[in-house]
């Protein structure tokens, strides 16, 4: 209750009681019946949701489904070659001693599916292509290390691991064709000026398919992940 001494002040006070009675206790009849949807259109509210979640289900049913045509591409356990540069450097040597540095070339073989287990997690997030390609090289330099170095001239090590480019190229959109990926382009600043760079992101199928390259199964030992690929020959 609130009182009042001068009648100015008697429209305010009403106004603000009557907005807070409106809160406190709503009713029928406190909203204007020219502001009210009528019946009709309650009606096709009701049925624009409906679409609006039927074309929603259809959409994420649609994204985990693999393109038209995936089924004919190479994919899988299928075998794919991949070929790499393996540069070797004698740290012993002085510098711009032409017998320094040497390369040879070399083949591996992989199933799609290990290398899409190899390159997916870091793809999870939008990331830069070089980052795929490094994250072959890294595999290459970890497990197969050992061959690697075996076959290195002596006083040698090794230096880097380099993909041939096309073949990289063939692989990103191969992993597209099956719907797993997805590439896109922007542009930023690097050092003053603007440069186009393109970015690999998983779309929701290949979020699934890495899921399930990736899991380990009860039936399977977890201690020690198992090697993939093959070293074929280092030339």
């Amino acid at each position: 209750m609130k009182f009042w001494n001068l009648h100015t002040e008697l429209p305010g006070l009403v106004a603000l009681s009557l907005i807070k009675t409106m809160k406190m206790y709503p009713a029928v009849g406190w909203v204007r019946s020219n502001l009210i949807a009528s019946s009709e259109a309650n009606k096709k509210i009701i049925t624009l949701q409906n679409t609006i979640e039927e074309l929603q289900k259809e959409i994420n049913n649609i994204s985990y489904k693999s393109p038209e045509g995936a089924e004919s591409l190479s994919q899988g356990s299928d075998i794919v070659e991949l070929k790499a540069k393996l540069s070797y450097l004698n740290s012993r040597l002085p510098y711009g001693d032409s017998e320094k540095r040497y390369s040879v070339n070399a083949k591996f073989i992989f199933t799609w599916d290990e290398l899409f287990s190899i390159v997916g997690p870091s793809a999870i997030h939008p990331n830069r292509e070089k980052k795929l390609k490094s994250e072959i090289t890294k595999y290459i330099k970890d497990f197969f290390s050992d061959p690697i170095e075996e076959k290195c001239q002596d006083g040698f090590s090794l230096s880097s691991i380099t993909l041939n480019d096309t073949q990289f190229q063939t692989i990103k959109y191969q992993f597209s064709a099956l719907g797993f990926l997805v590439t896109t382009q922007e542009v930023r600043m690097e050092r003053d000026s603007e440069k186009e760079f393109e970015f690999c992101e998983l779309t929701p199928l290949g979020k699934k398919k890495l899921m399930e390259v990736r899991a380990i199964y009860k039936d399977k030992e977890a201690e020690e992940p198992d090697k993939m690929g093959l070293l074929l020959a280092i030339e």
